[in-house]
């Protein structure tokens, strides 16, 4: 299956001398069809002369004429006295398999006379049918030769296709200064899967006789796809030396099937991406207050309903949990399922491509289709239990460092939204550190290292993390600046419902705030560190010395400048 996302459909305005009158009927706005095929159906009502096709125009080219012969008897009942009306339909099956991820359809009338004009725009985007790799390349022996004695990957192949979620991953790494261990794939500067080298090779024993490791060089594994970008991504493929060097020995470039599923969601998922103590609870609140947005106690709890099932969906997704159905093995413990702890390479199913389909992909879809019900069927009893009656979305908090469950999100659900709320990083460390202070606690990665110096640096990785989701979401996302909430609250809400496309009157936002202003607990007070939510505010200039705020300088001032902090 496939899915394409109809974003806009729109239709020329029909007070002119060409036409009486046109509309495209289907595809419809904010649609979704479950193949690379669309139908496009419509009408035209020539004025100066009869119309008798349509020509269907992408990238300035004509990819399909369709003539203007369908019954329409709605259109003779709307324009009895013209001739025409009763032939003047248009349908046609187009096929999206050649057209890019994000399309552009122009529909043009054919005039009798000779005479062409736009009648509508069809807008949208697709994504492939199967996951395919368009290009493996390996490193040149020269490059590798001071650290190995050489490498191979062997598969995936270059043009090659599969029907399902997965791909296979094959090959042979033999270290010279160091063993090699294993395998790290690397999409987007993180690590996306790590495999054993453990496998025999015995034609690279013969090749390499004097080199013990040689038996036991090769790789070998089928992984999941689902977290990658399905309009293309590109994997770096690293081996992991014993003394933890890592060398690229090549990459793996390709895009993959789209994941979709039969649900039907009635709520969309605004997606809050950010790190601790940015303000994300107070936003919730505040989010959850309108009347079209479902939120779960933010200060009592801290839901993760979708990140838990995304996460479900993910490891059962994975060929080495599933494959565990039709293993041989002897369960090695409880949660034998998963499959994590079975270093062996799962069996192929290649030679039964039945199955391999059933269950690389049809479960797949089923399964994901299944926690999208789970996800709604939460917010369903929280929707009730609040008497919200038109609620659209609901909000959840995402850990900003990581993007494979929110680009799942994004996915699975067309209509999704994201909101990167961020915050001065020098406030945010006062506040992780006044926190700890208050509590007693020692939290947010500071038990790790043994000074605050080096925390700055530790969490300047992280805020320089959350920075490189922003860029690569920033098309389609809103950058929410904590300190516009505070200071500007009405203005700054506003700004953030309208990107929703939800009421934004200032009654609407007044009343919201309002509402999240009385909600205020105990729970609350007990998570501030601040006096009030204005002395939140540049509190790094009255809390920090001045040996830190350079280390502050040192370690994130360049993501600082990216958000929009400048000094």
């Amino acid at each position: 299956m496939s899915v394409v996302n109809i974003v806009d459909v729109s239709s020329r305005d029909v007070s002119e001398e060409w036409l009486w009158g046109c509309n495209i009927d289907l595809p419809v706005p904010e649609s979704q069809v479950g193949s690379q095929v669309i139908d496009i159906v419509g009408w035209v009502l020539g004025r100066r002369s009869p119309a008798v096709g349509v020509e269907i125009v992408s990238g300035g080219s004509v990819v399909k004429r369709v003539p203007i012969n369908v019954h329409r008897p709605d259109i003779v009942a709307a324009f009895p006295d013209i001739p025409g009306a009763e032939q003047s339909g248009f349908r046609t099956a187009f096929e999206l398999s050649e057209a890019a991820p994000e399309f552009e359809l122009r529909v043009h009338a054919v005039f009798r006379d000779g005479g062409r004009v736009e009648v509508g725009v069809i807008r949208g985007r697709h994504h492939s049918l199967r996951t395919e790799v368009e290009e493996v390349s390996t490193a040149p022996t020269a490059q590798l030769e001071p650290r190995l004695w050489g490498s191979q990957i062997e598969r995936p192949i270059t043009g090659s296709r599969s029907e399902v979620y997965a791909i296979n991953v094959e090959g042979w790494v033999l270290g010279r200064t160091s063993a090699a261990v294993a395998i790290e794939l690397i999409n987007e500067g993180a690590v996306f899967q790590r495999i054993p080298i453990n496998v025999q090779r015995p034609e690279v024993a013969v090749r390499y006789p004097a080199i013990p490791e040689a038996k036991n060089s090769g790789f070998c594994a089928t992984l999941s796809v689902l977290g990658l970008a399905p309009e293309g991504f590109v994997l770096s493929v690293q081996a992991v030396l014993q003394n933890e060097n890592r060398i690229e020995i090549g990459t793996i470039q390709g895009q993959r099937r789209s994941l979709s599923t039969n649900f039907q969601p009635k709520l969309q998922p605004l997606i809050l991406t950010n790190l601790g103590r940015s303000g994300s609870t107070w936003l919730t609140q505040i989010l959850g207050s309108h009347p079209q947005i479902i939120t779960y106690q933010p200060f009592r709890y801290e839901p993760r309903v979708a990140s838990y099932w995304t996460q479900v969906l993910r490891t059962l997704s994975e060929p080495v949990s599933y494959l565990q159905s039709i293993l041989v093995n002897e369960a090695h413990d409880e949660y034998w399922w998963i499959g994590d702890k079975d270093t062996s390479p799962p069996p192929s199913l290649e030679p039964d491509p039945v199955m391999q389909r059933w269950l690389g992909c049809d479960s797949v879809e089923e399964l994901a289709g299944f926690c999208q019900h789970r996800i709604e069927g939460f917010y369903e009893q929280v929707t009730a239990i609040q008497g919200k009656t038109e609620p659209v979305y609901f909000a959840e908090r995402f850990y900003g460092t990581g993007h494979t469950a929110t680009l799942m999100m994004w996915e699975l659900y067309a209509q999704a939204r994201e909101i990167f709320l961020v915050r001065d990083l020098r406030d945010v460390l006062c506040s992780m550190l006044a926190f700890n202070k208050k509590t007693g606690l020692t939290m947010f990665g500071r038990e790790r290292v043994t000074n605050d110096q080096d925390f700055v640096h530790q969490i300047g990785t992280l805020f320089r993390d959350l920075l490189q989701n922003w860029y690569m979401r920033s098309d389609k996302a809103y950058l929410l600046r904590y300190e516009d909430l505070i200071s500007h609250p009405e203005e700054t809400l506003a700004s953030v419902l309208e990107y929703l496309e939800l009421d934004f009157e200032p009654t609407t936002v007044q009343r919201t705030l309002r509402t999240a202003m009385t909600k205020t607990t105990k729970l609350q007070h007990q998570h501030q560190t601040s006096a009030d939510l204005n002395a939140s505010i540049g509190r790094w200039q009255r809390d920090l010395g001045a040996a830190l705020q350079a280390v502050c300088q040192e370690a994130f001032g360049d993501v600082l400048a990216g958000f929009g902090y400048d000094d």
